[in-house]
């Protein structure tokens, strides 16, 4: 086993970085590319390669263990199941927001009105920020016009010594290219992820994955 490590987000201790992390650094070595460990926004990462699935021992900086709690320990309130429909505003000003409730099953349960002592924050992701203002009635001409993608393309290699994909940093090292407009980093996926990024259909996609085992 290898013992926690808290870096803060300061880079990847290499205790952790895992097989993937390790092919890729020596690579990145003999072609003379820029490569670095990574920096991450974690604490006490054990390399226990669940980032995307979600971290089972609350190391990923997450929302939920993060802003959600600090903001709780300040006097905030935290309402689940309550999906926001419509932002109200009076005289132009944002005064409270609108929408309804869902249980447990995912049905609607009733509805809900929360009206603003200062000010509405609308913090709903860069994709239904725009969405949600949309349907609230806002038309200014630039809503949505500050989206940025973050695109990416995958490519996947077999090798003839066993990688161990099931431990590491998800993402522990990086080949910074921000000059040229992209960069290269590893990933780290359980079988189960990965066999869904694989190409084909049918009997070929089969072999694909029975060649994972």
């Amino acid at each position: 086993s290898v013992a926690a490590a808290d870096f803060d987000g300061d880079g990847t201790d290499e205790a952790i970085l895992g097989g993937h992390n390790l092919i890729m650094k020596p690579g990145a070595e003999k072609l003379g590319l820029p490569g670095k460990l990574m920096s991450r926004n974690m604490k006490r990462c054990q390399g226990s390669q669940r980032c995307l699935q979600g971290c089972p021992n609350g190391a990923r900086q997450s929302m939920e263990v993060s802003y959600v709690p600090r903001a709780m320990e300040h006097g905030a309130r935290l309402h689940t199941r309550c999906h926001v429909e419509r932002v109200v505003f009076e005289g132009g000003r944002a005064v409270g927001v609108r929408g309804i409730v869902h249980g447990d099953d995912g049905k609607k349960r009733g509805t809900f009105s929360v009206r603003a002592r200062l000010g509405v924050i609308v913090s709903a992701s860069a994709i239904w920020t725009p969405l949600l203002l949309r349907a609230s009635g806002v038309r200014h001409r630039m809503l949505g016009e500050g989206f940025r993608a973050h695109p990416g393309a995958a490519m996947v290699a077999q090798f003839d010594e066993d990688v161990n994909m099931g431990f590491g940093a998800s993402q522990g090292y990086e080949v910074p290219m921000r000059e040229r407009g992209f960069k290269l980093e590893s990933l780290g996926l359980p079988p189960d992820m990965l066999a869904a990024r694989l190409p084909g259909a049918g009997r070929a996609w089969q072999e694909r994955v029975s060649d994972l085992g």
